[in-house]
């Protein structure tokens, strides 16, 4: 039953159950998050697998494709995260040591979105203590 579970674990993925709130507006509904970094902020991944099927009647296939969606919490409220601006966005209070950060090590949100993000999360509390 998901409405007694909290948060569990799979190996080093711990995921949390979110149930949207006014702090939690740019979430899609009560589901497990899995927590990427947690310090002074927090960063959060949702992953979900949809079947499509093919649009053409004589390729009769389906595949699975999988979405994953980011957030950054910051002071208590989500922010979703879709590339470095959103990054930048949220964390505008250090903006130009974050994209120094990024530049200097060549780090790519598009390359490795849940890398970067947590990557960017140890930077940035570092920069706050």
């Amino acid at each position: 039953v998901a409405e007694k579970v909290t948060e569990f674990s799979i190996g080093t993925h711990v995921f949390v159950r979110i149930v949207p709130d006014s702090t939690h507006e740019n979430t899609t509904g009560p589901h497990f998050y899995e927590r990427l970094y947690n310090g002074n902020i927090l960063v959060f991944a949702t992953h979900e697998k949809r079947i499509e099927q093919s649009l053409r009647a004589e390729d009769n296939f389906r595949k699975f494709k999988q979405y994953d969606r980011y957030y950054i919490v910051k002071d208590g409220l989500f922010h979703a995260v879709a590339g470095e601006a959103d990054i930048a966005s949220v964390l505008k209070d250090r903006k130009a040591e974050v994209r120094k950060f990024l530049n200097r090590r060549d780090i790519r949100y598009k390359k490795d979105p849940a890398g970067t993000l947590a990557q960017v999360a140890v930077y940035y509390d570092r920069l706050k203590k």
